[in-house]
């Protein structure tokens, strides 16, 4: 079948830089799905863009739509002809239904028998109307967080458009949004190749764009931003201090970067080193610069998205407004360490955490008795530095510096401490309680850290599920999702065993005096909600699904707990004797149903099998009971494998489901007592035998 390249280009005012890489995801997907409902073959669809225009494009896309061939099963061979082979009434109803004769229906071959099929092949429509249609519609649909309208438009879009290219092989497509119609014209980059350019296909329009300034792969862009730095930065005989995130989106807020070297004021001596970083980063998107002993020196990079002739107005005019955000910062820093962090605790009275929840000094006090309850639950010694780093963690949200640099908070209190002689951990703990900020974030070191951590954001995710805040799809405010997946990664990077039952328990009763809700209810949900998020981090790290379904199946209320099992159970899968004794496992299973009598009355055992098979299960519950006090799960099912043989025969030789119910409920009571040894490690009726 014949192809052809596909161009769609939306030009815009600029598009803001945290919009772009999702809204790239989605086109990318959408389309792919569109053209896949479409019966539109091609190549690999792409989305790339830059802040002044998304682009979608494919290689090989056919120019006709495949065919489609339906097929609708009717009435049986038998009732569709009589004895001498002339079709019923019900077979040429059938076939008149479907518009078609009776001669013209197929025969298909069914575990029923054979009946009668209307077979019918609609041939495929040219593309290009329908690739039209599908864009038109995709343009709008194109998820953002925000929309606008201007001039006369009805139609919402991120920002304004002001031009769209859409090309199927060299044929102009005809789309039309709001009162933009699309042609063949192209921009380049605003003020390094202004004007229009008429384009002819793909390959031209590729070719082109880095010629006029425009650097369409956000990955290309990050690369040259990262030269940039590098270059620069090599100049003074330093390194860039740069972070993934602030790379994406620098990188999407230029069409061509282009970096320039700045100078700061030598008061940046005077300021802690994330204070200079934060001045930089968030409130002008530039770049620090180390020394080789890893010290900030009094540079900074910036990215432009322009190549001046002369850069030392711009230069000038970063250096300019640094310089006052550095001075602005010295004065708070000197201005707050006037006040000590204990009493800046008591102005957390007039911080409103949540209307609902109350104040950010109530949620101290909350989280602060969940800390001493999980301290004396792990390490009691830590309970005097617990109770101090919790009392001061939230205090410097009452400071000048993190009223003016939110980004900072941990940071400044962790720092004050320091300054004003609290106990160092008490002060590393403050920083710490924050950690892990968003998903490449480190995990908290310290042990108060951990504590106060755990307590802060397990006292936050109770409060919002308590009065029926949830995160809801792309929706998440309050970092529910976030706190919960830090919790998990706290617990299972740190190898703590927590059951988080005790722990919400703990949380929602702190909860009581401020909402009404079902205790019950609420921490059920949150149960299942950390469920939910424990398997998806088992499933990211490569674990086969139905072992993470049997081992959270069998519980997840201790994450590290069903983290030693799920690797015992994966290891024990591999070995040959597994397939057997699982199969074994899930006979039991489907022939206990709800039953779960466990105790076993030796005079009611008739059969030498199953006297043998009692003899061996009340030896086994023994021996692995040790095992399972050391979480040894891989010894554990070790021991298990000596149920092999005895329960095949078992199998083999004793009638399990008898007509006699005590003889019956005696031997369903043996294999309760197996399952339940399987379930404290597996719920194997979970897995997928071949």
């Amino acid at each position: 079948m014949k192809t052809r390249d596909l161009i769609l280009e939306i030009g815009t005012e600029e598009i803001p830089a945290g919009y772009l890489p999702p809204a790239l995801e989605a086109l990318a997907r959408m389309a792919r799905e569109e053209f896949k409902k479409a019966r539109i073959g091609s190549g690999e669809l792409q989305a790339l863009g830059t802040p002044r225009r998304i682009v979608l494009f494919g290689r090989k896309v056919e120019e006709l739509q495949a065919p489609l061939v339906t097929e609708k099963l009717g009435p049986a061979w038998a009732s569709a002809f009589d004895a001498q082979g002339t079709p019923t009434k019900t077979a040429q109803g059938f076939a008149r239904s479907q518009g078609l004769e009776v001669k013209d229906l197929a025969v298909r071959e069914t575990e029923k028998g054979k009946y009668l099929a209307a077979v019918k092949k609609e041939e495929g429509k040219p593309a290009a109307p329908l690739i039209a249609e599908m864009l038109s519609r995709l343009i709008l649909e194109i998820p953002f967080p925000k929309t606008m309208r201007w001039a006369e438009e009805k139609i919402g879009f991120v920002r304004p458009i002001h031009w769209i290219l859409a090309l199927f092989g060299d044929e102009i497509l005809e789309i039309k949004v709001g009162q933009i119609k699309a042609g063949r014209k192209t921009r380049g980059h605003r003020f390094l190749s202004p004007g229009e350019r008429d384009v002819q296909n793909l390959d031209e329009y590729l070719s082109w764009l880095p010629k006029a300034f425009v650097i369409l792969d956000p990955e290309d862009r990050i690369q040259l931003v990262e030269r940039e730095l590098e270059r620069l930065a090599k100049e003074v005989g330093g390194l860039p201090f740069s972070r993934p995130k602030l790379l994406r989106e620098v990188a999407n807020l230029v069409e061509y970067p282009q970096g320039v070297l700045g100078r700061l004021a030598d008061e940046v001596g005077r300021l802690p080193r994330e204070v200079v970083i934060a001045a930089l980063e968030n409130h002008e998107r530039c770049f620090a610069v180390e020394g080789a002993d890893g010290a900030l020196l009094p540079r900074f990079v910036a990215v432009m998205n322009n190549v001046p002739r002369d850069p030392g107005p711009a230069i000038r005019g970063y250096e300019r407004v640094m310089r006052a955000r550095l001075n602005d910062a010295i004065f708070f820093y000197k201005k707050d360490l006037e006040i000590s962090l204990a009493d800046r605790v008591q102005r957390l009275k007039g911080v409103v955490f949540h209307s609902r929840l109350g104040t950010a000094y109530e949620k101290v006090e909350r989280f602060t008795r969940l800390a001493l309850f999980l301290t004396r639950k792990l390490w009691p010694e830590e309970e005097v530095r617990v109770q101090r780093a919790a009392f001061l963690a939230k205090a410097d949200l009452a400071s000048e510096m993190v009223g003016e640099f939110p980004e900072l908070q941990g940071v400044m209190g962790s720092e004050y401490a320091r300054k004003q002689g609290e106990d160092p951990e008490v002060a590393r703990a403050i920083l710490e309680h924050y950690l892990p900020r968003q998903a490449e974030d480190r995990l908290p070191e310290s042990r108060t850290g951990i504590l106060v951590g755990l307590a802060d954001r397990a006292d936050t995710i109770a409060g919002f599920l308590a009065v029926g805040i949830k995160p809801s799809g792309e929706a998440d405010p309050f970092g529910t999702r976030r706190h919960t997946l830090a919790i998990l990664n706290i617990l299972l990077g740190r190898e703590i065993f927590l059951s988080l039952s005790e722990l919400f328990g703990e949380a929602l009763k702190n909860l009581s005096g401020v909402a009404r809700f079902s205790e019950t209810e609420v921490k059920t949900e949150i149960l299942n909600y950390f469920q939910t998020r424990l398997r998806g981090i088992f499933l990211a790290s490569g674990a086969v699904y139905d072992s993470v379904d049997a081992v959270l199946t069998a519980g997840s209320d201790d994450p590290c707990d069903a983290k030693l099992r799920l690797a015992a159970l994966s290891q024990f899968r591999a070995r040959p004797e597994f397939e057997k004794l699982a199969i074994a496992c899930k006979r039991a299973a489907n022939i206990l149903g709800d039953f779960q009598k466990t105790a076993v009355n030796h005079a009611l055992l008739t059969e030498p099998e199953e006297k043998e098979l009692s003899k061996i299960i009340e030896r086994l519950e023994i021996e692995v009971d040790y095992f399972f006090k050391q979480r040894d799960y891989t010894g554990v099912l070790s021991q298990l494998l000596v149920l092999k043989d005895p329960v095949d025969s078992f199998f083999d030789k004793v009638m399990v489901m008898c007509e006699e119910r005590e003889l019956r409920e005696n031997r369903l009571a043996l294999l309760f007592r197996i399952s339940r040894i399987f379930r404290r490690v597996a719920d194997f009726s979970k897995l997928v035998i071949k």
